[in-house]
């Protein structure tokens, strides 16, 4: 080893030689200086979690389509988009951004003034490259129980709408609002991107 020489990232205290006979003097420093590997390299990024849109939050859709238990069949999809906007952590999700829903049921109205059944479910909406799946819709309520004409049932069951109304078809029409409730947490594009 060479005088004053040091394993890596130790600074070796210098060393004074002194001629033949007399005593060399070695100043030392209190403790060894060890060098910091990260002092030469960019500090850390730290990238914040991207804002995440949380299952059940509520949400306001509208469909976008007519639909009549004399027409509508089974496994048919309708067109519905997003009636409000909503800002999650500084990101806002634009009202008007397109979805889908599906008929789960139809049955027309019958003899006997049996009458038409129509099942509805909201499905998904997109924005961009996320999906954003729904359940729980129902029609006009906007957080309140809606009676009248319509008798809401099983809402809360797979994100579906059931109702009946007495005598004759049942008809939700184009810009029927709705409320539905995010079906899984959604991690959302951060602002820009």
């Amino acid at each position: 080893m060479l005088l004053g020489a040091a394993p890596d990232g130790i600074v070796a205290p210098p060393v004074t030689v002194a001629p033949a006979g007399s005593t060399p003097t070695v100043a030392t420093p209190a403790a060894p200086v060890v060098a910091d590997p990260q002092a030469t390299s960019a500090p850390a990024v730290v990238e914040a979690a991207p804002p995440v849109l949380k299952a059940l939050t509520p949400l306001i859709i509208a469909i976008d389509a007519t639909i009549t238990s004399k027409t509508a069949k089974i496994g048919e999809h309708f067109p519905i988009y997003l009636a409000d906007s909503i800002t999650i952590d500084g990101v806002t999700v634009p009202a008007g951004i397109r979805g889908e829903g599906e008929v789960i049921h139809a049955a027309p109205a019958g003899a006997a003034g049996r009458a038409g059944e129509l099942t509805l479910a909201a499905r998904w909406l997109q924005w961009g490259d996320v999906r954003i799946p729904l359940r729980r819709l129902r029609l006009g309520g906007h957080g309140t129980n809606n009676q009248g004409a319509a008798l809401i049932a099983g809402a809360a069951v797979a994100g579906v709408l059931a109702f009946v109304v007495q005598g004759g078809s049942t008809v939700v029409a184009a810009g029927t609002r709705a409320d539905v409730i995010v079906a899984a947490d959604v991690a959302l594009p951060k602002q820009g991107e």
